[in-house]
């Protein structure tokens, strides 16, 4: 039963220097064409869409398309689903895209949380980043989403950013809780190839910091978000109470999820499939199929049960996996026990989790059950 929809939007007006995702900058009429090719999509997935609880439209960056087009595709779901019924309907957007027109857009059809892409709170950073907006903008976004009541507001940080100081993050950190944002997402700095930062490291035009300053940072994130109320329930994301992500934990609970548009990624029962990652070509399938898929991939559900799981900071089920497939993960997965010796796993009330030092080895963890 397919539970939660994913919408890609991979539209930028400028590319970031770390991005790896589907992306690109667009004209208005593939922008026009790729919505158009969305909603068919829509229309194909329609009969497998009756139980969905959650929708997130992410990118690419959703709010770099125009706004009759975004209403465009809004009014398509409002025929499909009963927006106001769903437990989270979230969408990402730019600061300095945030404006009244938008807002007013998102209310009408019960968006009911924003992810805003912060990353930093230091101009040198942000530019480096090759983001657009200002700290400015990002206040009288903020501001803005506020007074219409929006109040489901997450917004994104990079850390361990080369040449990035302690005191660096903690002035983010401080700027993040002066916003006061429901949710908080700090992700380390993950170097992808085939984006500009990786050819300028490989270049020696940029240097990364060092293992054990990217470490401390994280601890430091750790240990103060919780004294602010952010509960730490996912490896880079914290919320307040009752504002986790519920679209996220579907991934991370591995329930099924459709995902359409480009490189989109969706698991439907046992199978799972993606979306060309090349716009020509996504949208020639979808013009000849009515859908976006280009190949089935390798899917192990008790492997993806732990990736997926060690996630999420309760952890994973040993009882609930043991019902479900029928094994003994200690068995399964014997690394498991020497990974508890280790100290970077426990058992908790039957549950298997990362431990702090796990979490600072999460990678390592993980080759456990490949």
């Amino acid at each position: 039963m397919i539970k939660s929809l994913y919408i890609h939007i991979p539209f930028c007006k400028q590319i970031c220097t770390y991005c790896d995702f589907a992306k690109l900058v667009g004209n208005p009429s593939l922008m026009l064409e790729y919505t158009e090719a969305l909603i068919k999509e829509l229309d194909y997935y329609s009969q497998d869409l009756t139980n969905i609880e959650t929708i997130h439209i992410g990118g690419g960056t959703p709010s770099a398309l125009p706004i009759e087009l975004l209403q465009k595709l809004l009014i398509k779901l409002s025929h499909l689903f009963n927006l106001k019924s769903l437990k989270e309907f979230g969408m990402e957007a730019n600061p300095n895209d945030i404006s009244e027109e938008l807002v007013m857009l998102l209310k009408k059809y019960h968006v009911t949380r924003l992810s805003l892409g912060v990353e930093s709170s230091n101009p040198l950073h942000l530019k480096a980043m090759n983001r657009s907006h200002t700290i400015h903008q990002v206040e009288e976004a903020v501001s803005l989403l506020h007074r219409h009541g929006f109040h489901n507001i997450n917004l994104d940080f990079i850390y361990a950013w080369p040449q990035q100081t302690m005191e660096e993050l903690k002035r983010d950190l401080r700027y993040a809780l002066s916003l006061k944002p429901t949710h908080l997402s700090f992700y380390a700095l993950i170097l992808e190839p085939k984006t500009k930062l990786y050819h300028d490291y490989i270049n020696h035009e940029v240097a990364l910091i060092d293992e054990d300053t990217d470490a401390s940072m994280y601890e430091y994130l750790l240990d103060e978000l919780p004294k602010n109320g952010y509960n730490h329930y996912e490896i880079s994301n914290f919320a307040l109470k009752g504002y986790e992500s519920k679209h996220n934990l579907a991934y991370w609970n591995l329930d099924e999820y459709l995902g359409i548009g480009m490189g989109a990624h969706s698991q439907v029962d046992t199978k799972r499939f993606h979306n060309s990652t090349h716009i020509k070509e996504y949208l020639l399938n979808v013009e000849n199929n009515h859908c976006g898929i280009e190949s089935y991939d390798a899917c192990d559900l008790i492997q993806e049960t732990f990736l997926m799981g060690l996630r999420k900071v309760e952890g994973v089920n040993l009882t609930a996996v043991s019902n479900r497939f029928l094994i003994n993960p200690l068995m399964l997965y014997p690394k498991i026990l020497k990974n508890i010796e280790d100290h970077l796993l426990v058992v908790e009330n039957d549950y298997l989790k990362l431990t702090q030092k796990g979490m600072l080895l999460l990678n390592y963890v993980e080759r456990s059950f490949i």
